[in-house]
């Protein structure tokens, strides 16, 4: 069950989910995102603080892999740079930018609305 916000602030800067998406499915993120995106503004971001998972796995990712086997018998997971490019898109927002330590696997993913009108265009 995804609560529902009822006073989700309308118009700030930014909005920031951190260490909460890998709890649930894709589609249960997606319910979480398009619950944000009625109330940004045209100029909002939205910011997941959370593990990205590395596209190729070493011996130094056994953190987030065990991590990810435990969220997933949970119904959440730890995803990569594309699986939360797909997720945002879903939502109707668009990553502008991925933030991911030279060490380590906690990273922010960067979101703004898709179709922003500038001077009366999308």
């Amino acid at each position: 069950m995804i609560l529902r916000p009822t006073n989700t602030t309308v118009g700030a800067k930014a909005y920031l989910l951190e260490r909460i998406l890998h709890d649930y499915s894709d589609q249960a993120c997606v319910d979480i995102l398009q619950q944000i995106v009625p109330s940004m503004a045209p100029d909002s971001l939205v910011l997941i603080s959370d593990f990205i998972v590395p596209d190729r796995i070493t011996p130094n990712d056994i953190e987030v892999v065990s991590s990810n086997v435990m969220m997933l018998q949970m119904g959440g997971k730890e995803r990569t740079e594309e699986e939360f490019r797909k997720v945002f898109d879903s939502a109707g927002l668009e990553v502008v930018g991925v933030y991911k330590p030279e060490y380590g696997h906690f990273g922010v993913v960067e979101g703004k609305l898709k179709h922003v009108r500038k001077h009366g265009r999308a």
